[in-house]
């Protein structure tokens, strides 16, 4: 199997892994779209596509390498923003934070003024 072949396969592994409903927790599943849970997907894919361990991203996040597996798992539950830049800036993925308006609202405007 040639290096690529594994990667994939590692990373196709890990992705079945964290998808799994009975691994993540219900704060995780009550967004009806799943945003939160396909989050912390993408940042795991992100880890092994850039080769890197659980243990490499807790070092350079500065944190524990049993807080990477929890996040990753669903287990810690409500990650801070921080918490997802960091992880996002340590793999190499962009990170971008958008709202979107639900239908019928496009003529909404805030004035804080």
């Amino acid at each position: 199997m040639c290096p690529s072949d594994e990667r994939t396969e590692v990373l196709n592994a890990n992705l079945d892994r964290v998808r799994r409903t009975r691994n993540v927790k219900p704060t995780l599943q009550r967004r009806r779209d799943g945003s939160l849970g396909c989050l912390v997907s993408q940042l795991a894919a992100g880890r092994v596509h850039a080769g890197l361990s659980q243990q490499e991203v807790a070092t350079r996040m500065g944190t524990t390498a049993s807080a990477i597996s929890r996040l990753e798992s669903g287990k810690y539950s409500r990650p801070t923003l921080t918490t997802i830049e960091n992880y996002a800036l340590v793999v190499g993925c962009e990170l971008t934070i958008a709202v979107r308006m639900p239908r019928g609202w496009e003529d909404v405007y805030y004035d804080p003024e």
